[in-house]
């Protein structure tokens, strides 16, 4: 069984396949999701790489926590769609806002 995470990362996407106990970083457009679930993917990527610093990385983050949670429900959003999509992988999600693993580990 393939399993994959779903986490935020400065300057990569953000799915990474697990299986096997090493971490591989994966383009979801080669998932075989819908156009639209990619899209969906690469913007909620792209919001987290819009909050980092590079003049002073200890200063990234969210400008205010509206921003965080709304980026947190999407990032749960995309982890129940990744599912769907793909309901013969196990896909775990980790979380910026609690900074934990859910899901299959």
């Amino acid at each position: 069984m393939r399993r994959f995470k779903l986490m935020a990362d400065y300057e990569a996407w953000p799915i990474w396949e697990t299986s096997g106990g090493q971490y591989c970083n994966v383009d979801p457009a080669v998932l075989g999701l819908s156009e639209t679930l990619v899209k969906r993917v690469e913007e909620w990527a792209d919001a987290y790489s819009a909050t980092y610093n590079q003049t002073d990385p200890s200063q990234s983050g969210f400008d205010t926590p509206d921003a965080q949670s709304r980026f947190e429900h999407e990032g749960l959003a995309i982890w129940w769609a990744l599912q769907a999509a793909l309901p013969e992988a196990e896909i775990s999600y980790f979380s910026e806002s609690f900074q934990r693993l859910y899901g299959p580990k």
